[in-house]
């Protein structure tokens, strides 16, 4: 018998005989036991709430702490739609590969994807420079650089992924 039916018993003044109780304490004794069920389902669901809302401010937290990771609103943008497109999984923003820090890697597939704003990366030549001598050092460490002109994250998304996609293809089958 229920440990919890016991105690009511015993408060009731209910007899328990050989673990049974007598038949006219039947309905009080069910009506008890659903009150029980009740009080525990609110309960379980209560914690259920809570910890959903833990799980939305872990999630929140996680979140706030990537788009922390952009450094700029094209690499911001670029984030969300990998992100919309269940990619951002197989990226890590500003990883370091020797002695460079890159916008996004994917380590799988050995891809670097640069987001270059027109005015810094395309009209200063010692940008253009960097650029290049950074190209070639992860040339040279098997990285493949992919680099996405910020005009056309911001107006041609669509087509910055599908050309993502089209590297990642062979790495990752479900894409």
């Amino acid at each position: 018998m229920n440990t919890m039916v016991e105690l009511y018993c015993r408060g009731k003044g209910i007899p328990i005989i050989r673990g049974n109780v007598p038949p006219q304490y039947s309905r009080e004794i069910d009506a008890f036991i659903q009150m029980q069920i009740r009080g525990s389902r609110r309960n379980t669901k209560r914690k259920e709430e809570f910890d959903n809302m833990k799980i939305r401010n872990i999630c929140l937290s996680v979140t706030e702490k990537f788009n922390s990771l952009c450094e700029s609103p094209i690499e911001d943008y670029l984030y969300k739609a990998l992100d919309n497109e269940e990619l951002i999984q197989y990226f890590r923003m500003q990883f370091k590969i020797g002695t460079k820090i890159v916008d996004f890697a994917c380590p799988i597939a050995f891809l670097v994807v640069e987001c270059d704003g027109r005015e810094y990366h395309f009209t200063e030549q010692r940008q253009i420079d960097k650029d290049q001598d950074m190209d070639k050092y992860l040339a040279r460490k098997g990285w493949q650089v992919l680099h996405l002109k910020g005009t056309d994250i911001r107006i041609n998304i669509a087509l910055c992924i599908s050309e993502i996609k089209r590297i990642l293809n062979p790495f990752i089958s479900n894409i």
